[in-house]
């Protein structure tokens, strides 16, 4: 009937939309991977991105009763916006989805001795185990294998934040112990960052490499090419 074929469309769409949004972490990687990512440099202040990613999730937050919470302060980077706003929204979305109801999310912000701005997000909840917590970055793994096709998407999103930090000259650690998993994030202060006036040296993948780098069939690329999906314009193989 008319009922099971808008529940089949809507799935079919759901479907289409998570695996175009799969393969485009995966090309965006590839890129990380071959150092072809370019940022657009300029001053942040991480408490302002922080309060502004706070308002894009409240609905979230407040759907679980979770109330989401600033600390501290940092020095002034260097750095891109959307980009980090990418890595911090990645992070904050994980933070929300494991946090039990009724709790807190934290950011904490904080400088090192050495004038590095930190960032730290940190949820309570179920601990990671220390097995997994030194392949947690790598793509496509997960803690829990049974639960890839749930909301949280096909495990790239913290392979995308450690890509994005280190784009940055930055670096990312995780702990996960007595109920609490903290992601601190660490970046050089604006005052440590030299950044050239023409940046890096830009040039473009062919399909037939970016697929091999992204680990799917030129097929596919082709596919999702034509399809209008693909976020950034590829050369020919």
């Amino acid at each position: 009937d008319w009922s099971s074929d808008v529940c089949s469309s809507d799935l079919n769409l759901e479907e289409q939309e998570r695996l175009t949004k799969m393969v485009n972490d995966m090309l965006w990687l590839a890129q990380s991977e071959h150092g072809l990512l370019k940022p657009v440099w300029e001053p942040l202040d991480l408490a302002r991105e922080v309060r502004e990613l706070f308002d894009f999730f409240e609905a979230l937050a407040e759907e679980k009763h979770i109330q989401l919470v600033l600390e501290g302060k940092a020095p002034i980077i260097q750095g891109d916006r959307a980009m980090l706003r990418r890595a911090l929204s990645n992070l904050l979305s994980n933070a929300i989805r494991h946090t039990p109801v009724g709790r807190s999310v934290l950011i904490r912000l904080d400088s090192s001795g050495e004038g590095r701005a930190l960032l730290s997000v940190q949820n309570p909840g179920p601990e990671i185990p220390a097995e997994h917590l030194l392949r947690i970055f790598d793509r496509f793994y997960r803690v829990d294998p049974s639960r890839q096709r749930q909301s949280e998407g096909a495990g790239l999103g913290l392979a995308i934040v450690k890509s994005i930090v280190e784009a940055h000259e930055g670096n990312i650690a995780v702990i996960s112990e007595r109920g609490v998993t903290r992601f601190t994030i660490s970046l050089p202060s604006m005052a440590d960052v030299e950044v050239s006036a023409t940046g890096k040296v830009m040039s473009q993948l062919t399909i037939g490499k970016l697929a091999q780098a992204a680990r799917v069939s030129v097929e596919t690329i082709r596919y999702y090419e034509r399809l209008g999906l693909i976020e950034q314009p590829l050369k020919p193989a």
